[in-house]
């Protein structure tokens, strides 16, 4: 008994220091892969060296359950290996080459991870390479993009109004002259003659007075002549102008405000300005743009439809950053959107589209299950196995 007991040390020593080593270099690898971009991160753990490591640990984890008795008749410690295993074999089976060594014994189609592109009005089904951009395969179902928009946090921002004068400058003389704006009441953007007057080497431009008010409906600001006021009646956030045969606009943002222009003379006026500082609304000598504070993506959303024909069901689900949709063992994540230019019948427009992220979940209930069993066992190992010797000293002291 003695003889195979002098056997087994060695052994033990040995399966305990191999283990050890193979933990810090999971830590090392797991700092080395936290400087890669997502893409290289992937290669390196899917490479074959990574393959026989971990290959190596699991052997080497289930030998230490063999080997060390103490692990089996200790709850907390058998816990923790069982959910190390777990996790390891759960992320293998998972991973890219799991899905490729599956196809090859098993014949499983099922597509470890990539992206779908979808236009706006479109269905597809194909799965694209993130790496190669090459064709991984097809759904068993088709996804179709109903819509695609975003939200956007908002600062109202001001008004801001300037009051300028045209000069020509007479070299000759070494003198300015005012040169006169006619009224316009509005009916135009522009100065008529503006930009050729610009052209002119002698001809500047020259801010008199400013004003600014707040961006909010129902504010107010005096004018001097030939102005009365102007006051501000709604704003927009991504104004557009609907016809009969357009939806809301795909624009990304397009500030503005709804204002009443009233002269001196009792002549009112309803206009916009944009929050352009290359277009604002001149008239009268005098320039109208709203500044905005600022915007920024409160989210993505992605209208979609799931059709399988197969199993003769529909199912419809808005998706966004945080809300992915789960459908026959795949994860839909939104993870890009934008837009292309296409010519039709009506001209050129800008086609939205939408970039959802492909996860297959196999595996994944090994590896939940894992780190459940790994809080449990050290849970169980640090505190729960304690509270018993802990009541058994209260209750002592106590009698």
């Amino acid at each position: 008994m003695n003889h195979d007991r002098s056997k087994t040390i060695p052994l033990r020593r040995f399966l305990m220091w191999l283990t050890l080593f193979f933990i810090v270099l999971v830590a090392v690898l797991s700092i080395v892969g936290a400087f890669l971009r997502a893409e290289r991160a992937s290669t390196l753990f899917n490479s074959l060296p990574l393959i026989v490591y971990w290959l190596s640990l699991v052997i080497l984890l289930a030998a230490g359950v063999m080997v060390f008795g103490r692990l089996r008749r200790k709850g907390g410690l058998l816990l923790t290996h069982l959910g190390c295993l777990l996790i390891i074999l759960g992320a293998m089976w998972g991973s890219g080459k799991g899905h490729l060594l599956r196809k090859e014994l098993f014949g499983s189609d099922r597509i470890a991870n990539g992206y779908i592109k979808i236009y706006e009005g479109i269905q597809q089904n194909r799965v694209i390479d993130s790496q190669t951009n090459e064709v991984l395969g097809t759904l068993p179902f088709i996804i179709h993009l109903d819509d695609f928009w975003e939200e956007y946090y908002w600062d109202e921002g001001e008004l801001l109004v300037k009051q300028y004068s045209l000069l020509r400058f007479d070299p000759n003389q070494n003198t300015y002259t005012p040169i006169p704006l006619p009224p316009s009441h509005g009916s135009h953007r522009m100065h008529p003659g503006f930009h050729s007057l610009m052209e002119d080497p002698n001809v500047f431009w020259r801010t008199e007075q400013a004003w600014s008010i707040p961006a909010s409906i129902g504010s107010e600001l005096k004018l001097p002549e030939p102005f009365e006021k102007v006051r501000i009646l709604r704003t927009f956030t991504n104004f557009q102008k609907v016809s009969h045969n357009t939806d809301r606009s795909r624009d990304n943002v397009n500030p503005a405000l709804e204002v009443e222009l009233e002269w001196a003379d009792g002549n009112v006026r309803r206009t916009y300005v944009f929050s352009s500082m290359y277009s604002p609304l001149d008239t009268d000598g005098f320039l109208f743009q709203y500044r905005d504070k600022g915007r920024g993506v409160k989210g993505y959303y992605s209208d979609l439809t799931i059709l399988d024909y197969e199993n003769q069901k529909q199912i419809n689900k808005v998706i966004e950053v945080n809300d992915p949709l789960y459908y026959q063992g795949y994860h839909f994540t939104q993870k890009d959107c934008g837009y292309d230019k296409f010519r039709t019948s009506r001209g050129e427009e800008k086609i939205w589209f939408t970039v959802l992220g492909v996860a297959s979940d196999s595996g994944l209930l090994a590896v939940y299950l894992g780190f459940w069993l790994l809080g449990v066992g050290i849970f169980w190992q640090c505190w729960f196995r304690h509270i018993p010797g802990y009541s058994e000293k209260l209750n002592g002291d106590g009698n």
